[in-house]
């Protein structure tokens, strides 16, 4: 923004992505993105272990507590630009603390819809058993995730406790390790 001198009044600006480089991974979602844990060091993350292996052929966007609604709302407004070949979508345990698994799958289907209107690949994570509170008509929807036909990681079956730090949410160390495995098996980078 250049001027040649006047008075501006700003009235409404929205900030996105510039991105004119094609990326090989949008990995987008919850904590698990961002590793929302002070117990845990970034570098131990998949997240970051994977932007070591790809540098800018990876855009990752976590936020911890995030659900399927807000990341229908964030996919409209931040990864429009984003040219990737594949998305992972990396969200759906937080859904289970304040939304019905019927707008879980609503909202799961419309980002898939989205992500493959961008031309980009979905990759789908299904959700992981939260020890802190009983997210069982969540987990069961694991088969549903598989049965929609798209690349997917069975977190639900890596994860389990003695793979989790001490909050019984995230995963530590190894379980970030067999994410990680798990996606380079899904995804030729």
């Amino acid at each position: 923004f250049a001027s040649a001198g006047g008075v501006f009044e700003l009235v409404n600006m929205t900030q996105r992505a510039q991105s004119e480089a094609e990326c090989e991974i949008l990995l987008i979602g919850d904590s698990f993105v961002e590793n929302a844990s002070g117990e845990l060091e970034s570098e131990y993350a998949y997240a970051y272990k994977l932007r070591e292996k790809l540098g800018e052929k990876l855009i990752a966007s976590g936020r911890g507590g995030a659900t399927t609604t807000a990341l229908k709302n964030k996919y409209t407004t931040d990864f429009l630009a984003a040219k990737a070949k594949y998305t992972v979508l990396q969200i759906g345990s937080n859904d289970s603390l304040s939304l019905s698994v019927d707008t879980f799958k609503m909202n799961l289907l419309e980002l898939i819809g989205r992500v493959e209107e961008n031309g980009s690949i979905p990759v789908l994570v299904t959700i992981p058993r939260r020890y802190d509170t009983d997210n069982t008509a969540f987990i069961t929807e694991a088969a549903w995730i598989k049965s929609l036909g798209y690349l997917y990681i069975d977190q639900y079956a890596l994860l389990s406790a003695d793979r989790l730090l001490s909050d019984t949410i995230h995963p530590n160390a190894e379980g970030h390790d067999l994410i990680l495995s798990n996606l380079l098996a899904l995804i030729p980078v």
